[in-house]
């Protein structure tokens, strides 16, 4: 066992000579010697989390291949991750942290959640790639879309690093502090109608959403170098040139297009909820008095209009096209309980457990929708589409708890709301204080704790949720299979 181990080190040497060159490969060392380094010289030993986590992500990829067999997805994965997380690391816990770059320049975090939404993304199209290959025209936008949810999630996971390094070691790597009137965010912005205790929650909400933005730059370019390197997949053909009177047939030919894929794609039930969502929402809009409230409904209801408006926008063989209908459904759920319960007939008052239970049960919608997103891009045919359905399906899933949470933070900027719950005092009582207990983090950091609890519930059945897809796909597939089996025997026999 000890031999077999020590071949597998060897090939994995090898394999990461053969993948990066001799500067990334010194790079990838100076790198390691740095974070081991700054662990021994940081003035507290709670400062030494984050360059201690750090160190060990740098040995991430060469683990998941020692532990994993040959040919599978963890043995498959790219040594250049290994750089893009010593790259990322370095900007972000050795120079921000360890040099104390951060505390001279409070707006240094803006360089550090940046690197963070571009280094993630390559991240993300690393690891898609290991899993992809490109046939035809979906795989580039697969293969893209698949690095701007991982990148999603990554950013998740680092807030909820970062929440529990503060909570259990008393670190302040999430920044809780009452921001003042000259930060960068006012001065672009304005001071909004935020009410003072949503400010700690400012440094959060600007990683993330920083993060995203960068991450949908990286996002484009990633998109452009795929079609540029696959310039055969996007010949175009000829067309007929443009004619006014050939325009109402070509309309009329299209929405009949998109009737038969609705019918092909959806059910009575589906049909249904589009339109009680709608209809319940511009009743809101009609009945509301205060303008904010319906310019912020009216935006909820165009949404449930995304997917027929990029169907009927986009050409037939444009990937927005190729879009499942039964994504519009889970929008419409996700809008109706969220927009229409919560808001409009104020549920949220009378049950205040209702948000809590409405982020528990957006994990389950939201990899519902993922797997009809991913399901446009590729069939589970086999295990290797099913596990890119459901890796997919989880991103998702992951890439909009911050992307809601963001979300609520500009509803509550511009509207004065308190829909991220930053008026959420400590109480034994709690739930989230039963499981964690009170932690050693300072005061600030209670503002946090709604926003957290809702991400944590989330991810909860988010796990469950892709699980649970990822079981039975595969168990479906294995009936598939049983029964082409026994058709293919009846054939022979029969012969």
């Amino acid at each position: 066992g000890d031999l077999y181990k020590m071949k597998k080190i060897k090939t994995i040497f090898s394999e990461q000579k053969n993948q990066l060159s001799l500067p990334l490969i010194i790079f990838v060392y100076l790198s390691r010697a740095v974070f081991l380094i700054s662990c021994f010289t940081v003035s507290s030993p709670e400062e030494a989390v984050y360059p201690l986590i750090s160190f060990f992500l740098t040995y991430l990829i060469s683990f998941c291949r020692l532990v994993s067999k040959e040919g599978s997805f963890l043995h498959s994965l790219s040594h250049r991750i290994t750089v893009l997380i010593c790259a990322s690391s370095l900007v972000s816990c050795f120079i921000g942290q360890t040099l104390g770059v951060l505390e001279k320049i409070p707006d240094y975090d803006i360089v550090m959640s940046a690197v963070t939404g571009v280094m993630s993304t390559l991240f993300g199209y690393y690891v898609t790639l290991t899993l992809k290959d490109i046939t035809n025209k979906r795989d580039c936008g697969f293969i893209s879309s698949s690095a701007f949810f991982i990148s999603g999630t990554i950013v998740l996971f680092r807030e909820l690093i970062e929440f529990f390094c503060d909570f259990f070691f008393g670190t302040n790597f999430s920044h809780v502090e009452q921001i003042g009137d000259d930060h960068w965010f006012f001065r672009l912005f304005g001071i909004g109608k935020g009410v003072p205790q949503q400010r700690p929650l400012y440094d959060t909400d600007e990683d993330i959403l920083i993060s995203l933005v960068f991450s949908a730059i990286t996002t484009a370019f990633i998109y452009i170098f795929l079609r540029s390197r696959n310039k055969n997949l996007y010949l175009k053909e000829k067309r007929k040139a443009f004619s006014f009177k050939a325009l109402p047939e070509r309309i009329s030919d299209k929405i009949y297009v998109e009737i038969d894929k609705v019918k092909a794609d959806t059910n009575i039930w589906d049909i249904l909820i589009w339109w009680i969502t709608r209809s319940s929402l511009l009743y809101a809009i009609i009945s509301m008095d205060v303008v904010a409230e319906q310019i912020l409904m009216a935006a909820n209801l165009l949404g449930t209009f995304a997917i027929t408006l990029m169907h009927l926008i986009f050409k037939p063989d444009s990937l927005f096209c190729k879009i499942n209908y039964r994504v519009q459904s889970w929008v419409c759920l996700i809008v109706f309980t969220g927009s229409y319960m919560g808001h409009y007939t104020f549920v949220y008052n009378h049950l205040p457990r209702f948000d809590l239970f409405l982020h528990f049960v957006s994990g389950f919608i939201t990899v519902a929708a993922g797997y009809y997103a991913a399901r446009t891009f590729m069939n589970p045919g086999s295990k290797h589409n099913i596990l890119l359905i459901c890796i997919y399906a989880f991103c998702v899933s992951g890439f909009i708890m911050p992307f809601w949470e963001v979300f609520e933070f500009v509803g509550d900027f511009l509207f004065g709301s308190a829909n991220q719950g930053f008026y959420w005092a400590p109480s034994d009582s709690s739930f989230f204080f039963k499981i964690f207990g009170h932690g050693v983090g300072n005061t600030s950091l209670y503002y946090l704790y709604d926003t957290i609890y809702d991400v944590l519930l989330a991810l909860l059945t988010t796990v469950i949720s892709t699980v649970w897809l990822y079981v039975s796909l595969l168990l479906k597939l294995r009936k598939e299979n049983d029964c082409k089996s026994e058709a293919a025997e009846k054939i022979t026999a029969d012969c």
